[in-house]
């Protein structure tokens, strides 16, 4: 056994040993080795040199055994503890020979961070439907209105495929890119694409309406401020004023419509005499009949015929009645119905398989009527292409001036035309639907009535008066009747 002394704690603090014998200017000394601070690590290199030395092989000179400085590098380099390198510890405060061992984690503490659950990168179509998801949840605004948002959008995001931009010469088309690359210049793109006014989807190809325009500015103002505030779908806003790519102002306006749209804004709408909706109503289909009497009778577009429900048709005593709010204002309307438009609907309704909205009339697939196809102005465009000749090719909405007018005239009264429009006072109605047009005399109304009465008898004096003009052949067979009761 080699000669050897126990570890011990020098005055540097460092635990040292001495274990063999190496050569030192050619004589044979005793060899000292430091063990480091930690006295636990010091224990165990001592072993490894003890096994070392055992198993020495070189000689001196005289044959006796001297350490070799490999053999000492490698005993203490086995004793070294076995640790990550990216890991570091605090250096071991010196230690006293009878103090315990230090405590050293193996691995470092860490914070744990739970894995992201918004790992899909989403598309923009793929975003717009995440938005309509969301905004279906909302209470603080009608089922009606939501999904006309929800229709706008559909429109919008139909037509994303047109919208490019040229990006390090390569095209992209919008419906490509990820959310996260929509900056400020795709921002622009989107709104250039808008205010150009693209063409329908038509045969006619006609630009889209100023309307369609503002619409789509203002739903994909709110969506991307959705989007903004919403992590998951991984936009961020790229500029403080981002907004400014949906406003349209008025002189943004002016400059996006046409030359003859120019000479017509501001002024009246033109809308169809009742001459042409008798010739339109007399060659009509049962479905465009009831289409037009309902948009002259009640005043409805075709927003307001799609989200007719059915418990809103109601019945008092022998009359019939339409109470709801408005689908655009949320203003209550109540319109009193025709008899024959009542039997109409009655019949009409009566075949609407039941759905989960109780909407009165449904497309094939139970759903909204015209959540796929424009249904109404698709018929309306039936029943002009095989009206007589010399009527006038005007939107469906134009119904509605008409029966307005005819509210306005009978009654004398523009707020009750705005009631039967179901307008808020303050609104465009006296510019657009109130014009010097009458075409009968006026008739004493009992103001002393509420404004819902005062309307429904004007609702039953226009009516007495347009009856005989589209139902002729009832009117013969009523006054036969009565003459044989008399």
């Amino acid at each position: 056994m080699a000669s050897h002394s126990s570890p011990h704690l020098t005055e540097k603090g460092l635990w040292a040993i001495s274990i063999g014998f190496v050569l030192s200017k050619g004589k044979r000394t005793q060899k000292k080795h430091w063990l480091g601070r930690d006295r636990e690590i010091a224990v165990k290199k001592t072993k490894a040199l003890y096994i070392a030395w055992e198993n020495e092989t070189t000689v001196d000179g005289d044959g006796k055994k001297v350490w070799d400085q490999e053999n000492i590098e490698a005993a203490l380099a086995f004793a070294e503890p076995k640790q990550a390198p990216a890991i570091q510890t605090r250096a071991t405060p010196p230690q006293t020979p009878n103090a315990a061992p230090i405590s050293v984690p193996v691995f470092a503490p860490e914070r744990y961070v739970p894995p992201s659950a918004f790992a899909t990168v989403y598309t923009f179509p793929e975003a717009l439907e995440e938005f309509k998801a969301a905004s279906s949840k909302r209470t603080d605004c009608g089922k009606d209105h939501l999904q006309d948002v929800a229709d706008q959008l559909d429109c919008f995001c139909a037509r994303s495929d047109e919208i490019t931009l040229t990006v390090k010469g390569r095209l992209l088309r919008l419906t490509d890119v990820t959310m996260a690359d929509l900056d400020m210049e795709w921002l622009m793109s989107i709104r250039n694409y808008i205010i150009g006014r693209p063409p329908t989807r038509t045969k006619a190809a006609k630009p889209i309406s100023i309307n369609t325009v503002t619409h789509w500015l203002m739903h994909l103002s709110t969506a991307f401020k959705w989007f903004a505030r919403t992590k998951r779908i991984g936009w961020v806003a790229p500029d403080p004023d981002w907004r400014e790519a949906f406003e349209f102002n008025k002189q943004q306006r002016w400059a996006a419509l046409t030359p003859e749209e120019r000479d017509l804004d501001d002024k009246p709408k033109v809308c169809f005499t009742v001459d042409e909706l008798v010739k339109i109503h007399k060659n009509g289909t049962p479905l465009e009949r009831k289409y037009l009497l309902m948009g002259l009778l009640l005043g409805w577009t075709q927003r307001d015929i799609c989200c007719f429900r059915k418990d809103n048709f109601i019945r008092r005593g022998d009359e019939f009645y339409i109470e709801r709010p408005r689908t655009k204002s949320s203003i209550e309307g109540k319109w009193w119905v025709a008899p024959e438009l009542a039997a109409i609907l009655e019949k009409s309704i009566a075949h609407t398989p039941p759905n989960k909205n109780g909407y009165a009339f449904t497309n094939d697939d139970g759903d909204y009527l015209n959540a796929k196809t424009d249904t109404i102005r698709l018929t309306w465009d039936r029943a002009l292409s095989h009206a007589p000749t010399g009527i006038r090719n005007l939107p469906f909405s134009r119904i509605k001036k008409r029966g307005a007018q005819l509210v306005q005239d009978i009654s004398g009264s523009h707020e009750l035309a705005q009631l039967f429009m179901a307008q808020s006072i303050k609104t465009v109605g006296r510019k657009h639907y109130a014009g010097a047009d009458p075409i009968t005399n006026d008739v004493a109304i009992d103001l002393g009535k509420a404004p819902f009465e005062r309307l429904h008898d004007t609702q039953r004096e226009i009516w007495k008066r347009l009856k005989p003009l589209f139902f002729p052949a009832k009117v013969v067979k009523q006054s036969q009747r009565q003459e044989v009761a008399a």
